[in-house]
């Protein structure tokens, strides 16, 4: 499968990282309003994550360390929103949040925004080792091999929760303050506005490619209003990063 540089990135951040230490969250616990991140041990919160309007059920909670032993503790959490429409269940978001929690400061010197193919993008005039990047690109969802994958695919279809395998995923990634580094993906669904989201493995043919947006007026609202709304909650995300209270955001809407 074709991935962006940035997905190229996390992936091997990921791949890299040590096995589970602890979890902050009970698997299936519901959670709305926001979601608290742990530190290490999960006794104390360090940030809280404004969520939007909704049940949010965890899916995944881990602790794992970025590279080696004795570099920064990171915290993932996985959060769905599950509802019921005329079909029965469906997954209508996916919310994926990485945050260092502990440990050591690194230098992160990974550069978000420059990614292709991209959707949409504001750097908001950051650069190199202190970076604010807001990007929307088309992506897969649940189309690799991972445990979490293969757990989270056997999970929905016992349930009999109907879900997409593409996303569009808008992502906010801030780090160089103080050594704070957080990523807060989140997967919107085509199909749940009433448009096209087929299966597909290799990006450069998705209908929601970079390229094919502009000729479709719907295509290119759809990713308009997800952009704005990206940049419409990011002052709370950034609250977020900084360890102070965010208040609360709104939902997104597209009409």
């Amino acid at each position: 499968m074709q991935q962006t540089k940035w997905t190229v990135l996390l992936g091997v951040l990921m791949a890299c990282l040590a096995p589970v230490v602890s979890s902050a969250q009970t698997m299936g616990e519901t959670v709305s309003g926001h979601v608290a991140v742990k530190e290490a041990r999960g006794n104390s919160t360090v940030a809280t994550i404004p969520l939007p309007p909704g049940d949010w059920e965890v899916s995944d909670s881990v602790l794992r360390k970025s590279l080696a032993n004795d570099a920064a503790d990171m915290r993932d959490i996985r959060l769905i929103q599950v509802v019921k429409d005329e079909q029965g269940f469906v997954l209508h978001h996916t919310i994926e949040i990485t945050m260092k929690v502990g440990g050591p400061n690194i230098t992160w010197n990974d550069e978000p925004c420059k990614i292709s193919p991209v959707i949409a993008k504001n750097d908001f005039g950051t650069r190199l080792f202190k970076q604010k990047c807001l990007t929307l690109i088309s992506d897969g969802y649940l189309q690799n091999n991972s445990a979490y994958t293969q757990r989270s695919l056997a999970d929905l279809a016992r349930r009999g929760v109907r879900h997409d395998y593409n996303a569009l995923s808008l992502t906010y990634t801030r780090f160089g303050d103080f050594g704070h580094f957080l990523v807060v993906r989140h997967f919107f669904f085509p199909s749940r506005y009433g448009l096209d989201n087929p299966r597909i493995g290799m990006l450069n043919e998705s209908p929601w490619h970079p390229s094919r947006v502009a000729l479709y007026p719907a295509r290119q609202r759809l990713v308009d209003a997800i952009f704005k709304y990206g940049e419409q909650i990011a002052p709370a995300l950034d609250k977020a990063y900084l360890r102070e209270e965010p208040g609360g955001i709104g939902a997104f809407e597209f009409r």
